[in-house]
């Protein structure tokens, strides 16, 4: 049995069990979070009660300054991205090291960067996610086919990988007229020959785009109201990479594909999605709420 320190994160109240460990301890400790993940991210009261697990470590390489980062989601998957986890680890990588203004973190081989953003009222994280893939024949048309327009009356229906799959679906409804529409396709939409799970926003757009924060003295251009879905999690308060693809999918339909700053609002808070030049950045809170000790057999 291992006593094993842990740190509980939240962005956007999409929240995380945070993990450090040394290179050696990485594999085999990822191994029994995986199976042991369903159990500590219960939130019946018999868990710590999270979203996921992220576990950071130090890669191989020790003459790199990278950090590995393992995702492992509540029911023991591994994810190849996630946007608001990425924030929360790099939350937690900078308060063991202050001075750090610059973090580069390896998931799966693919490296992003994160920075810190400071605003009037907020010290933010930006993630440089991944160019976002649009509508890719692959994905959109067998999503189209399993996605009934009479029972989900959808304007626009978009697919979207950011090294995660996503489908957007935006309504003239408000979000909440939909629920049981969104519950009925989460769950039904997760098995496929096409996807092993997939990532599902109801979305809909607020003209007012009131209370928003200045990023970097930008504003943004639209807010957008999301529900999602996460794949190995279910409906959660919010999802950075979804963020993405919800801003995207909205600019896409615009006629817009890059240099844009798009608010997207999710039940547990706002995300920020920036696009200059076709560099695409992920920016929103990173919170440490508590920590703890957990004996892991």
């Amino acid at each position: 049995m291992d006593h094993i320190r842990f740190e509980k994160w939240q962005g956007c109240l999409n929240d995380f069990i945070v993990i450090h460990a040394d290179s050696k301890s990485r594999k085999n400790l990822s191994t029994r979070l995986q199976q042991k993940a369903p159990d500590l991210c219960s939130k019946n009261g018999s868990g710590i009660g999270a979203d996921g697990i992220l576990l950071i470590s130090q890669v191989q390489d020790s003459s790199s300054k990278k950090l590995g980062l393992d995702i492992i989601n509540s029911d023991g998957s591994l994810a190849a991205n996630c946007g608001n986890g990425l924030r929360c680890a790099a939350g937690s990588i900078h308060s063991q090291n202050t001075t750090l203004k610059k973090i580069e973190i390896d998931v799966q081989g693919i490296v992003f960067e994160c920075n810190l953003i400071a605003t009037k009222s907020n010290l933010l994280f930006s993630v440089q996610m991944p160019q976002p893939k649009i509508n890719q024949p692959k994905l959109l048309a067998p999503a189209k086919k399993n996605i009934d327009q009479a029972l989900y009356p959808y304007t626009s229906l978009h697919s979207i990988d950011v090294g995660n799959q996503h489908l957007v679906l935006f309504f003239e409804q408000n979000l909440e007229q939909l629920s049981s529409q969104f519950y009925q396709l989460g769950s039904n939409i997760q098995t496929s020959s096409h996807w092993d799970g997939i990532n599902l926003h109801f979305c809909t757009l607020d003209p007012t785009s009131e209370n928003m924060d200045l990023i970097e003295g930008q504003s943004p251009d639209i807010l957008v109201h999301a529900k999602t879905w996460e794949r190995g999690v279910g409906p959660t308060s919010a999802c950075g990479s979804g963020a993405v693809s919800v801003a995207y999918a909205h600019q896409h339909n615009q006629g817009i594909d890059s240099n844009f700053l798009t608010g997207v609002r999710m039940p547990g808070g706002t995300l920020y999605i920036r696009d200059l030049d076709q560099r695409t950045e992920l920016i929103g809170p990173a919170v440490q709420s508590f920590s703890g000790h957990i004996d892991l057999v």
